[in-house]
């Protein structure tokens, strides 16, 4: 019986057979590529959380720029005030009394406009100090002194030639906002001994009364620093005559750390009124108010 299988076939040929070589056509199944990893989408409840924390950073960036707007707004504010304030002393004696006059009205919203016209200061009230160009700070208040009152005030020979009293010293008063800006004023005349050589004599609280009495006595100065209620408390206890008084200076350009100054309290306009109204029967000796 014959092999059907080829391996017997006798065909008078003579096959080499490589036990190792691998038939192009051998089929090894598909070969896959690795799987792309999937995205993970996110939870429902992370899908919650994004709005919120999306909106969270957008309350944030919203309340920063408040602040900032709040801030510049409160910085441009306070410019202003302070421009205006430091301006006030530059202006005629017309805006000065209309100034002064919009002060008071808003510091005494309780009194009448009777009431208050009789506390009101007038345009002639003030000197017109707008020809004094350099800035008014601290530097140059000696310099303002003696450009506007340097006849007001004692020199060295008339010291010499008699003892000066109560009685016949005129004083040049400065009003400063409080008891340490009284004393800071006083020691900024050091250094002008050629026409303010006796300097100042300051009037506070801290001081007794009798001291302050012996200094407007005997001191040769004639140049006043103090504040509205020691003024008024000398004047009350009749230590200090407002007759005296030749010319009045109100240290309006310098502002506390709130931005307020003399005229901020309600009691320096009523003051300056009552020293003023003693000069109603000679009024060619009225005292004048310079702005600084």
């Amino acid at each position: 019986m014959s092999d059907l299988y080829g391996d017997d076939l006798d065909d008078g040929l003579v096959y080499d057979v490589d036990d190792n070589v691998i038939s192009d056509t051998e089929d090894y199944g598909d070969i896959e590529a690795p799987p792309t990893p999937k995205k993970e989408e996110p939870t429902q409840e992370k899908k919650q959380q994004q709005p919120k924390k999306r909106k969270a950073e957008e309350d944030k960036e919203a309340s920063s720029n408040k602040k900032k707007k709040f801030s510049e707004k409160k910085k441009s504010k306070s410019e202003d005030i302070v421009s205006s304030k430091k301006g006030i002393a530059k202006l005629t004696p017309a805006l000065i009394a209309d100034s002064i006059a919009a002060k008071t009205k808003s510091l005494n919203k309780n009194l009448s406009s009777v009431e208050l016209n009789d506390i009101l200061l007038s345009e002639s009230s003030f000197k017109d100090t707008s020809d004094f160009v350099p800035e008014r700070n601290d530097e140059n208040l000696g310099h303002f002194v003696s450009f506007f009152l340097k006849d007001h005030l004692t020199k060295k020979d008339q010291a010499k030639k008699k003892k000066n009293t109560n009685k016949n010293k005129k004083f040049v008063l400065i009003l400063a906002q409080s008891a340490i800006r009284v004393c800071d004023v006083t020691r900024l005349f050091k250094g002008h001994e050629q026409t303010i050589p006796f300097g100042a004599i300051k009037l506070i609280k801290k001081n007794k009364l009798s001291y302050d009495e012996k200094a407007l006595n005997s001191s040769p100065s004639n140049l006043l620093v103090g504040t509205v209620g020691r003024v008024a408390k000398l004047i009350e206890n009749k230590m200090l005559d407002p007759k005296t008084i030749s010319a009045i200076i109100v240290e309006s350009t310098f502002l506390d750390d709130k931005l307020q100054n003399v005229w901020d309290s309600k009691d320096t306009v009523p003051f300056l009124k009552s020293i003023l109204t003693s000069f109603e029967d000679d009024d060619k000796r009225r005292p004048l108010i310079y702005l600084y």
